[in-house]
């Protein structure tokens, strides 16, 4: 009984220990992942980029055409009128003294005619002759063609100094699409200027003034004395 109790013992401990023998070695401990894994360094902020300066628009194109004054200067309610030596109304806008004329008036702008009838305008001018400007008054034209004359050929004729042609040669080109129309306002414009300059302001009229160093005109001969 003894014999078989030591047997057994030493088998159990001879099993155990083949056991042991086979199983895995622990793993070594492994580095100090806490201490490996250091912190990556703060990246410093990029530069923040200067912004380019704002582009200035650029300015607005202008229609190619005579430009209109900022100003369209009215005939106030209160503008004296004068009858003499020729018919008109005076009156001052921030200081600058204007004349008006309305070509109803006169009996040389009476006759100018455009489809049906004369065209009423007035004319308004500075004291140095300059057009401010042409505003129709009364009219028996086709409604459609005298709008377009109002908006796209009236506006020519504001600004127009004294020594600039309006009837002939270099003067201003009449509205194609409304010929008639505007040739009669631009021979009534002109008689009513040639009033203005000749009776009242007292300016020389464009286109009379010979070129310098133009010969004079020869005297008329003398006739001879009757025998």
């Amino acid at each position: 009984m003894k014999n078989l109790l030591t047997f057994t013992l030493c088998s159990l401990i001879l099993f155990a220990c083949s056991k042991k023998k086979d199983a895995p070695p622990a793993p070594a401990p492994g580095p100090d992942m806490g201490a490996a894994m250091q912190p990556e360094p703060v990246m410093a902020p990029e530069p923040v980029m200067a912004s380019e300066p704002a582009m200035a628009p650029e300015p607005a194109m202008t229609p190619d055409a005579t430009p209109v004054p900022a100003v369209q200067v009215e005939v106030p309610p209160d503008a004296v009128v004068v009858e003499a030596p020729l018919w008109h109304q005076t009156f001052t806008v921030d200081g600058k003294k204007y004349l008006a004329l309305n070509s109803a008036k006169y009996k040389e702008s009476k006759d100018l005619k455009g489809y049906t009838a004369p065209i009423e305008v007035v004319v308004v001018f500075d004291e140095a002759g300059t057009i401010a400007r042409v505003k129709v008054a009364a009219h028996k034209e086709t409604p459609e063609f005298m709008d377009r004359v109002e908006k796209e050929w009236l506006p020519k004729l504001a600004g127009l100094g004294k020594d600039k042609i309006i009837e002939g040669p270099g003067g201003v080109d009449a509205l194609t699409e409304a010929t008639v129309s505007t040739t009669a306002l631009r021979k009534t414009v002109d008689e009513v200027r040639k009033l203005a300059f000749t009776q009242l302001l007292k300016i020389e009229l464009p286109g009379t003034t010979a070129p310098a160093g133009t010969p004079a005109p020869a005297p008329a001969p003398v006739p001879a004395p009757a025998k």
